[in-house]
């Protein structure tokens, strides 16, 4: 098997993307850590199940998880879900916050955590 080249501008954009869940996206996420169907949160929305199917195809994407549970799974192991109560509740955090969390747990370092040389 050939070893493949990565381009760096890729890694960042694919980096960047894993930082952007929209604001439905989130809230669908939390739907979806306490178990609703894309039927439920079809209904949830008053939208079609082809929507949510789209939006929760999108959080998996993003997220890099294989199925629901993993994107449930990774988004508590990011602290973007706080699950000490029931339901999980979202965790309130600006974008950069969030974007470091993602960067450090995929072991990438960020420019912007990075300290000046004393």
């Amino acid at each position: 098997m050939a070893v493949q080249r990565i381009n760096p501008d890729q890694v960042v954009h694919r980096r960047d993307t894993l930082a952007r869940l929209t604001p439905r996206e989130s809230q669908i996420l939390a739907l979806i850590a306490v178990g609703r169907t894309n039927a439920a949160i079809a209904a949830h929305f008053s939208t079609s199940v082809k929507a949510a199917e789209f939006h929760v195809s999108n959080i998996l994407h993003k997220l890099r998880a294989p199925n629901r549970a993993a994107a449930v799974a990774r988004a508590v192991a990011l602290q973007l879900i706080d699950i000490s109560a029931w339901p999980p509740k979202l965790v309130e955090s600006t974008k950069p916050r969030v974007k470091e969390r993602l960067l450090d747990v995929l072991g990438v370092a960020s420019n912007a955590s990075a300290s000046p040389a004393a």
